[in-house]
């Protein structure tokens, strides 16, 4: 499986988490597939596919460890952080999407008792992404 699978399979588990899959969460995966990591058109096709699936089922705890495999520390955190930005997509992060990172983790080795620790983390990270973006908002221009 290539990162980029990895990638992406974890962010549908984790949209799916929580049983449904909201429009808003569907519009930050397919921004981020076409706008962030220009990805080929056939591949974005069966992502979208993924997403407007009715049904499916909740990946085991062998799935989740290979989406981990091969991962340095530095990628899998990325991968966490934003696996919790993503679950964040519907404004609020579910107990099932909180639970499918934290099985994701014991999954690839991390120990339970890490678990608080890189949940404060990951919502500190957030907090300081959404203060990023307000600070970076475009400002009317000083007209002179």
């Amino acid at each position: 499986m290539e990162r980029i699978e990895q990638y992406l399979d974890f962010m549908v588990h984790i949209l799916r988490a929580d049983g449904v899959v909201e429009e808003v969460e569907k519009q930050q995966f397919m921004a981020m597939m076409v706008e962030g990591l220009q990805l080929r058109p056939e591949v974005v096709e069966r992502y979208r596919g993924q997403l407007e699936a009715k049904s499916w089922d909740p990946p085991t705890d062998h799935q989740l460890a290979a989406l981990g495999e091969g991962l340095d520390p530095g990628s899998l955190s990325h991968m966490v952080k934003d696996g919790y930005s993503m679950a964040w997509a519907d404004g609020n992060i579910d107990p099932a999407e909180q639970e499918l990172i934290q099985r994701f983790l014991v999954a690839v080795g991390i120990p339970e008792s890490r678990l608080a620790d890189i949940d404060n983390w990951a919502r500190i990270s957030l907090e300081v992404a959404r203060k990023g973006q307000i600070l970076f908002r475009p400002v009317q221009p000083v007209s002179g």
